[in-house]
């Protein structure tokens, strides 16, 4: 049984990724001014003007501090053991500004890659192709009718999008899998993140990569009472709980 323990997280700055892709501009070390035993990890941007004193200040009894995408391989970790130990997986996270894209190596990051398409992406652009508000590209994102407008043409626009989406998620795929001289294949594919939800979408996915793909379910082994929680809640809510589950199980060392 898993149990959920809440902490506090710190939003993700985009050039975190410089973590893995240019190592250089990693630092780690103690602290001068940290207590005895205290290691502290501070990532800088090309451009941060990132100050040590303030650092160290916020940092000094900081318990976890966590990155997206670290937390959704836990969440994967937690939910579906028997495919994060064994399998290539690839999880696509859809958020409103950002599309993160993790490739899991039996349990091992390999890569990650922020695109900056999201659900405000695609508003904007139905948004505009249609000569509709915000709001009303907001309906038709979540599945509800709006007064003139055709659905033929916004299946057209919706689906341009995606095509967008799934591009860049190809390159990415194709990074990884011709990385090495040994050959790397993803096998599996999750979708999570609100626009996750739009329909047919893991359909699409699957089509396109030939694989198995389907949406990530952050609860599928979290108990929780049925008398407290409204099951349809969870399944309702889901999809945008897949980083919020990863940091809450995250595994402290003793």
């Amino acid at each position: 049984m898993v149990s959920l323990v809440i902490r506090f997280a710190f939003s993700t700055p985009r050039w975190m990724k410089l973590i893995f892709i240019l190592p250089v501009f990693l630092l780690s070390g103690t602290y001068a001014n940290a207590g005895q035993g205290e290691h502290i990890i501070i990532t800088i941007s090309p451009n941060s003007q990132f100050q040590l004193d303030t650092a160290a200040a916020i940092w000094k009894n900081l318990e976890a501090i966590e990155v997206d995408v670290f937390a959704l391989q836990n969440a994967l970790d937690v939910n579906y053991p028997e495919l994060s130990k064994e399998k290539t997986i690839a999880i696509i996270n859809l958020g409103a500004n950002i599309t993160n894209v993790i490739i899991i190596e039996k349990n091992v990051p390999q890569l990650f890659r922020d695109l900056s398409l999201g659900g405000s992406f695609f508003t904007e652009n139905i948004s505009k192709d249609l000569g509709i508000s915000f709001d009303d590209a907001e309906k038709l994102l979540k599945g509800l009718p709006v007064k003139n407008v055709e659905p033929e043409r916004y299946e057209a626009i919706l689906n341009m999008n995606i095509q967008n989406i799934l591009e860049e998620v190809e390159k990415t795929f194709s990074f990884y899998e011709a990385g090495e001289k040994a050959e790397r294949k993803i096998e599996a594919i999750f979708l999570s993140g609100g626009l996750s939800k739009l329909k047919d979408l893991a359909a699409k996915f699957e089509q396109k990569f030939n694989m198995r793909t389907e949406l990530f379910n952050p609860f599928r082994r979290i108990y929780y009472d049925e008398k407290k929680f409204d099951s349809i809640y969870f399944d309702e809510m889901a999809a945008l709980f897949g980083v919020a589950t990863g940091l809450a199980t995250r595994k402290l060392e003793k």
